[in-house]
């Protein structure tokens, strides 16, 4: 816990992309460029962050109702690990974590967004500002809003997945997709 305090979307994320990356060099049946990752709330801010790390290993992500500035997310939450957005206390940690400052690493990868326009947890928000920096930086993606869910999705399940199945085959078989000329 000490190696996060302080710097969300550091270590976790690099955990995640180390063990991946040992397991696709060292387990023959996983498929070297069919890697894809994806994550709900705080999962999905890692799998945004992991998907536009330098060093990733992964072809596309889904990321749902993901946090993508802490100075958005619920503070009680967020000061406990990050402190406050002040300068003189966290305020580059905060930049730093922020996936609206990161847009312009998600040119050329593939990120479907997943977000309920009545989540409580994580207001949707987090998208609409995240979606505005990747339009400004020219990033081509997907997104699927669904009105009135919340948090958990619960009545749009079988949607969302078959949203996420159809996604990943695009993503792994090379079908020209509409949203990036691929």
């Amino acid at each position: 816990m000490h190696e996060v305090y302080y710097h969300l979307g550091t270590v976790e994320v690099q955990d995640q992309i180390d063990v991946i990356r040992y397991l696709r060099d060292n387990l023959p049946f996983i498929h070297p460029t069919h890697i894809a990752i994806w994550g709900k709330s705080y999962g999905g801010f890692v799998a945004a962050s992991a998907l536009a790390a330098e060093d990733t290993v992964f072809k596309c992500a889904v990321s749902i109702a993901p946090i993508t500035s802490w100075i958005y997310y619920s503070s009680t939450y967020t000061e406990r690990y990050m402190g406050t957005p002040l300068p003189q206390d966290n305020y580059k940690g905060y930049e730093r974590a922020s996936l609206i400052g990161k847009a312009h690493k998600f040119k050329g990868k593939k990120v479907l967004l997943i977000h309920g326009t009545a989540d409580a947890s994580v207001h949707i928000q987090h998208s609409t500002m995240f979606m505005k920096a990747l339009t400004e930086e020219g990033v081509l993606f997907q997104t699927q809003i669904y009105t009135d869910e919340n948090h958990f999705l619960k009545n749009v399940c079988r949607h969302m997945y078959r949203t996420m199945e159809d996604f990943f085959t695009k993503c792994f078989t090379n079908q020209k997709d509409e949203y990036d000329g691929t």
